[in-house]
């Protein structure tokens, strides 16, 4: 199904103050966390989305309890060390939620069940032998289908390993942690480079301990966690996702006259690549309030429209913005020169072809650009998007960043910009559109 979304360059300047949605990420891991300890488990703000309620009702199959649920609040009784169950459908639904399935994946591996793990026509496109390798090196039988999902688990009886991962993924690190908590003996997992560490931080709160180190030589991050600790219940706190304000940061940034606050957003430094990456540009984003939240820091951001100039974004950099790597594409687009984008391969393999997706979106509208070796980016903009004959198609295949992406394109293009699938973005911010329209009331 198609939407017009008839925002153009005419649009009126955002402004206004706006606490964009909890955190996805941290929302999900405190189900899962909570899920396992013992007791009960408080989480204050969480995101209400798709994803999130996925993970939280895969919670509830695997035998916690959900106590209370409101707008602002979810409170889960915990099963307790290794307390999962299995439903009788013997399956569990992750929906769209990549983190709620190779987090879950650690979560039952250590777990004497056997379960299914599946999810919808686009999560199961998704690499999952990521997560399988290590928990099979562990002890756990772990079967997938051609490397993708369903992913068979029949758990219990691991023991603690050392894991080198090819890729710097909290998901896949979070897994392997998961997994090393419920195993005999201590778990080393040694990752590139820090990717986001919300379960390193998250973790300590339900009573764990674990250590986390870079190695100074290689830049790589290494964490262990010893086996058989128990989880015990806590109250947690969810910030504003991060990756979510990317796009009024973006949409701000570019909308003349405009001038925003975002409060309360999440600033954990693997989370803050896209406003370092605005910044470079010319961005004017000014750090306000900061403070923590629970373990995590965050501030409130004043964003307010400026000039933006080319960027080169190298490989080392994307892990800290791969989910704002497409809307940071289209800022990059309206820059007078040649922007650079540079090992890209990750959003190869997210919800779509992001990278593939974002380069024939951005033609569609106009820019020129293009794939470059190595699976990057050319991105050669002009200070406006050029005048279309006809309406674009903006092609989202399902993917909330894409979708959302394209609402942003549709504030800043002379043209009109159809963006398919526009319900795309329940998985992160159903209210996305609304609220993006509250800022130019």
């Amino acid at each position: 199904m198609s939407k017009s979304i008839l925002f153009n360059a005419k649009s009126k300047p955002l402004a206004g103050t706006l606490r964009v949605p909890g955190d996805k990420s941290i929302t999900q891991r405190a189900y899962i966390f909570g899920a396992m300890a013992e007791g009960i488990t408080t989480v204050h703000h969480p995101l209400n989305s798709a994803d999130a309620e996925a993970t939280l009702q895969a919670v509830i199959d695997l035998g916690a309890t959900l106590v209370e649920k409101t707008d602002d609040m979810v409170v889960i009784k915990g099963v307790g060390q290794k307390g999962f169950t299995a439903p009788d459908s013997g399956m569990i639904d992750c929906q769209n939620s990549g983190t709620g399935m190779r987090l879950l994946c650690g979560a039952v591996a250590g777990q004497n069940i056997e379960i299914s793990l599946s999810g919808d026509a686009s999560l199961n496109k998704r690499p999952m032998e990521r997560v399988a390798v290590p928990l099979r090196g562990m002890g756990a039988s772990v079967t997938t289908e051609d490397g993708k999902p369903p992913i068979k688990i029949h758990g219990g009886g691991l023991h603690g390993i050392e894991y080198h991962s090819g890729v710097a993924s909290a998901q896949v690190k979070s897994c392997v942690l998961l997994a090393g908590l419920q195993a005999n003996g201590q778990t080393t997992l040694v990752e590139p480079q820090r990717s986001r560490d919300h379960t390193e931080k998250m973790l300590p709160s339900f009573g764990v301990q674990l250590e986390s180190t870079i190695i100074e030589t290689t830049g790589a991050n290494r964490v262990v966690i010893q086996g058989g600790q128990k989880l015990a219940g806590t109250d947690v706190t969810v910030p504003a996702d991060p990756s979510s304000a990317a796009f009024i940061l973006v949409a701000a940034a570019l909308v003349p006259d405009s001038d925003v606050i975002l409060n309360e957003v999440g600033m954990s430094p693997p989370r803050t690549g896209l406003i370092r990456a605005l910044r470079k540009m010319g961005a004017r984003i000014e750090i306000q309030n900061s403070r923590f939240l629970g373990q995590e820091p965050v501030a409130d951001l004043r964003i307010s429209h400026s000039k933006l100039n080319p960027v080169h974004i190298n490989p080392a950099e994307v892990s800290d913005m791969v989910d704002e790597i497409p809307v940071l594409m289209l800022a990059a687009s309206l820059t007078e020169g040649e922007s650079v984008f540079e090992g890209l391969h990750e959003l190869r393999v997210k919800e779509s072809d992001r990278l593939g997706l974002m380069i024939d979106n951005l033609k569609a509208i106009g820019v020129d650009c293009e794939i470059s070796a190595g699976d990057g980016a050319v991105i050669r903009g002009k200070q406006q998007l050029p005048m279309l004959e006809a309406p674009a198609d903006w092609q989202v295949a399902h993917d909330h960043r894409l979708a959302m992406t394209g609402m942003v394109a549709a504030l800043v293009s002379p043209s009109r910009i159809n963006v398919l699938e526009p319900k795309a973005v329940d998985v992160s911010w159903p209210a996305f559109l609304a609220d993006l329209e509250s800022l130019m009331a």
